[in-house]
């Protein structure tokens, strides 16, 4: 089945296990490959000196054979994978050393033999970690987990389907985090898709957001309670900088002089602030909660501000045809450059002869009427045909 996914949360020693299982595979995949595209070459050259050789003396051996640089392979071209896997499982009983391992790799796959090399580690990673997940307690609740939510259809299924499963596979993502608090979480999903199956690995964030050091806590619970308290403002606005003054005299007077402008330009706003407010309306609902341990502040769900100036919608519709219209012109004069710079004469009448069917093809009897229609205050083009008769059906 195509588009069928399966859903699994991991921990550690999971994901150590699936990357080590899919790095095997894909090491696998290319021997294979690579062994089938060279019987495949050989194959080729073969018919291809049968065919230039043919009436011909045969044609001599490798001259590498012929001076002896070069031993004949024992290995048929056809056994070549299955004598690679004979030999992957000989290095790992210790029946052959390393260095006759790799030498015969490089007789076998020329340049592509380091694919094969350290597949004896690679095995013995896997087997440590197949070790790990049949002995950790953790690892046993993850596949416990694994097949309680598969029986509850949170696992995965069908790719189109997925939104239906959505509240169970959150439920089962909270559960996995519970039970691997102490351990990276990941999300594994494998998609079957036109005959392949794609591993999709994501690490989930699943650390609180909250101050480890419980002395930076502290220190930022007081700096709030100073910022807040009344008790921690100044009596005076220039008590401080009598003993210690950090202004120069002359910044002083251009900035209380500055003060004074703008106090007398917000009561001169503040008089006609009235006259711009009318029609006017506003709501100022939003509400927002502060985290202790971290002070962080969220917004609640469904509380907003707005403001709109009853009367917008009406004039908006009102002026609406006019910068259609402004829009409407802009594009016909862009097509027109458009069409005296990239169409000729000719093509265009072309064109022309065609919506109106006068091309001079074998056409089926028809009538082309040129229909003038207004949308949204703009003239319109329509082409509609008339046939005489039916065309008949392909």
């Amino acid at each position: 089945m195509d588009d069928v996914y399966s859903l699994f949360f991991a921990n550690n020693n999971w994901y150590f296990f699936l990357r080590l299982h899919q790095t095997l595979c894909s090491r696998l995949l290319k021997i294979y490959r690579q062994a089938q595209k060279q019987l495949l070459e050989y194959r080729t050259e073969k018919e291809r000196e049968k065919l230039l050789c043919e009436g011909r003396r045969e044609k001599g051996n490798d001259p590498a054979m012929e001076l002896r640089l070069k031993q004949p392979s024992e290995v048929e071209l056809e056994e070549y994978y299955p004598a690679f896997l004979d030999m992957v499982r000989s290095l790992l009983d210790g029946s052959i050393d390393p260095t006759q391992y790799e030498d015969t790799l490089r007789e076998m796959f020329t340049i592509h033999a380091y694919v094969g090399f350290t597949m004896d580690k690679l095995v013995q990673s896997i087997a440590r970690q197949l070790h790990h997940l049949v002995s950790d307690d953790i690892c046993l609740k993850v596949v416990e987990l694994y097949l309680n939510e598969k029986k509850r259809g949170a696992a995965g299924g069908n790719l189109s389907s997925r939104c239906v499963r959505a509240a169970r596979e959150t439920s089962y993502q909270w559960k996995a985090e519970r039970c691997m608090a102490d351990e990276n979480c990941f999300k594994v999903m494998f998609l079957q898709r036109k005959g392949q199956v794609i591993m999709t690995i994501e690490l989930l964030d699943t650390e609180e957001a909250q101050s480890e050091d419980p002395v930076e806590v502290q220190h930022l619970a007081r700096y709030v309670e100073q910022y807040v308290g009344p008790e921690g403002t100044s009596s005076s606005p220039t008590e401080g900088f009598l003993l210690k003054p950090v202004f120069l005299q002359r910044n002083l007077k251009k900035f209380r002089r500055w003060q004074c402008e703008q106090v007398r330009a917000l009561r001169g706003e503040a008089k006609s602030s009235w006259k711009r407010l009318v029609g006017v309306e506003s709501a100022c609902n939003v509400d927002c909660r502060f985290k202790l341990s971290s002070h962080k502040m969220m917004f609640i769900v469904n509380s907003e501000d707005y403001m709109y100036r009853r009367g917008t919608l009406c004039r908006a519709k009102q002026v609406q045809p006019l910068v259609l219209l402004r829009h409407h012109q802009h594009f016909e004069e862009w097509h027109g450059r458009w069409l005296e710079d990239n169409v000729t004469v000719e093509a265009a009448s072309l064109v022309q002869d065609w919506l109106m069917g006068e091309e001079d093809e074998d056409m089926v009897p028809c009538k082309t009427l040129c229909e003038t229609a207004h949308v949204h205050g703009l003239p319109v083009t329509r082409y509609r045909v008339q046939y005489s008769r039916r065309p008949a059906s392909p």
